[in-house]
């Protein structure tokens, strides 16, 4: 009896969202590339919170300097958020005024 198995580790016919999916190592990886993937994460996350933190800290300053109401810098905030999330990279964006939309305009 034969059996035939798809879909191994070693299959990439389902592209990178397959790799989202159905994560399968080959091989354990050593422990020097676990403690540098390790570190990576950690100073992302470091970066990210700080990042998060600085943010709010400063509000009550850019309130007052730019004489914003609260709401009014909150919905920046969010505004700015959802185009730093956005899948798509800033420069594609028509009104961040730089990138590839405005050198095909510039060069022409």
């Amino acid at each position: 009896m034969t059996a035939v198995v798809s879909g191994t580790a070693g299959d990439v016919s389902g592209g990178w969202t397959r790799g989202l999916w159905h994560r399968q190592l080959d091989h354990y990886p050593s422990t020097g590339k676990r403690m540098l993937y390790l570190s990576i994460v950690v100073i992302a996350t470091v970066v990210l919170y700080y990042e998060l933190y600085v943010g709010g800290a400063v509000a009550p300053a850019i309130i007052a300097h730019y004489h914003m109401s609260f709401p009014y810098y909150v919905y920046i905030s969010v505004f700015g958020n959802l185009i730093g999330a956005s899948p798509r990279s800033w420069p594609d964006w028509p009104i961040a005024g730089g990138g590839r939309t405005w050198s095909r305009t510039a060069s022409r």
